[in-house]
């Protein structure tokens, strides 16, 4: 017996009492399983879906390419791989990564009403991150009757190498989620989900990025709504800058084998690097020189380019797409890098020494012939006029907030509100389900990530928040009022 509901198929074997949950997409058929939230109400997962080819052999660096077809039915009921990941060396890191998982909720009645659908986009500064279940168990937003994906995308040189002459464009990350924005767009609504009311949400990374897709025309009608957690396209973690991208791929390169001289031939180069396994690629990414690591770069305006002038000036000329954004920070983004204090002294010690290294290196369009000694005096003065010895070090923390995070979300919601509705936020909530637990005398509180804590079931070797009743009633109260928040976003644009 067969009956269908939102494209699911549920096929019910009465020999076992077993319920089989069959999804026929374009490509072929996947199988699910059920599972419950704390609250014990029902869900249905779909993990480790493929939504692009897997980018391999001449693939590998470019463009995702649609999935190949399968015949037989896929299981979807675990995590596939993940993509390779700095510093990361798991068994489970492969280039065959482009997966999207599904969670749905369950209707109690066989309505024609479709889900609001909320799709992530991680962060780990475009070189580390997936969407494993551990790290982004959605059970607490399906309880709000939301539909959420997750999904992978190609990570350091294998998404943002690039040699500024089109041969390696660059921004294959990018693309990534472009496509599995798009298999969203096509598919979501044999889950339950509503393809006219999707919306993006990350963070850091994942914030930046889906300011990215914001800049992308070719999402256009895509989906309805944006949520950009403590990143941007303006962030200075978020774009090459004026390190050249051709230069780290030849030192890229040069770290699998330094005898090999390529002169200045960046065909000789992909030919090389196409021959490298995947495995040698990831472990020269940790070796390499160039003061930079590979992010989003100005790809050449040809066919197929996903970002072609400054972010700033997208922005700035409303020549993005207008959905409503939500956006902001925590209070004290970057107290988190204070797990490594004396480091972080030595860089105060620098920049006291020299007060022009308070001058932002990336995004601060300081207009030609100014005097850099003076403005760099300025915001040293701005922030550590009588300040006391002991609070410095925190003052620097509240510099480097609002100078990584603050400082170009801000801006960003500056310029979008001229176009779009605009919603900020700022998350100053200092609980014990935040996980950072840090002070500095003079620092603030609640830093980098802490927010996605209320938001997502995790369980991890270092932070689980899978049993509620562990933490302070008020940290339970933020989590639920962070939730809701969130998915009334998408519920109501």
């Amino acid at each position: 017996m067969k009956w269908s509901v939102f494209g699911i198929i549920l096929s019910v074997t009465y020999s076992t009492c077993a319920v089989d949950l069959l999804v026929d997409l374009p490509y072929g058929t996947i199988r699910g399983r059920e599972l419950a939230t704390p609250n014990n109400i029902s869900f249905r997962a779909f993990q480790g879906v493929p939504y692009a080819a897997a980018p391999v052999g001449t693939l590998r660096f470019q463009a995702p390419e649609p999935p190949t077809n399968w015949t037989d039915i896929k299981n979807t009921t675990q995590d596939g791989n993940i993509c390779f990941s700095v510093k990361n060396d798991s068994d489970d890191e492969n280039e065959d990564c482009l997966f999207i998982n599904i969670f749905t909720p369950i209707l109690s009645n066989a309505t024609e009403e479709k889900f609001p659908v909320m799709l992530w986009i991680y962060g780990g500064a475009f070189r580390t991150g997936s969407s494993k279940y551990v790290n982004f168990g959605p059970e607490f937003l399906l309880e709000k009757n939301v539909v959420v994906a997750t999904f992978n995308y190609r990570l350091g040189p294998f998404g943002f190498l690039a040699t500024e002459d089109g041969v390696i464009p660059g921004n294959a990350g990018l693309k990534d989620q472009a496509a599995a924005i798009r298999w969203v767009h096509d598919n979501i609504g044999l889950f339950g989900g509503d393809p006219e009311k999707v919306t993006l949400f990350g963070q850091s990374a994942g914030g930046a990025s889906v300011g990215y897709q914001l800049l992308y025309k070719k999402n256009e009608g895509l989906y309805h709504g944006a949520i950009l957690q403590s990143g941007s396209p303006l962030s200075s973690f978020s774009f090459m800058g004026d390190i050249s991208a051709r230069e780290y791929a030849f030192d890229l390169a040069s770290q699998i084998d330094g005898a090999v001289d390529f002169g200045n031939d960046t065909n000789s180069l992909v030919s090389f690097l196409l021959n490298a396994t995947g495995r040698q690629i990831d472990k020269a990414s940790t070796l390499t020189t160039v003061t930079s690591r590979p992010l989003p770069v100005i790809e050449k305006d040809v066919e197929g380019a996903f970002l072609t002038r400054e972010s700033y000036e997208i922005l700035s000329a409303g020549d993005f797409l207008k959905v409503p954004i939500m956006l902001g920070t925590t209070s004290e983004e970057d107290i988190y890098a204070a797990d490594d204090l004396d480091s972080y002294t030595t860089k105060f010690e620098e920049y006291e020494s020299n007060h022009a290294k308070f001058i932002p290196s990336k995004g601060f369009h300081l207009k030609a012939g100014i005097n850099q000694t003076f403005v760099g005096e300025e915001i040293y003065d701005m922030y550590f006029t009588n300040v006391s010895t002991e609070d410095k070090l925190g003052y620097f923390f509240r510099y480097n907030s609002d100078n990584q995070y603050s400082k170009p979300v801000i801006k960003h919601a500056d310029l979008s509100s001229n176009y779009t509705t605009v919603y900020f936020y700022v998350f100053s909530y200092d609980g014990l389900m935040g996980n950072w637990n840090i002070t500095v005398p003079g620092a603030g509180l609640v830093g980098h990530g802490e927010d996605d804590r209320y938001i997502w079931r995790v369980r991890s070797s270092t932070f689980t928040n899978y049993d509620l009743s562990k933490y302070p009633a008020k940290d339970v109260l933020v989590h639920d009022r962070v939730i809701t928040l969130w998915t009334n976003f998408a519920k109501y644009l």
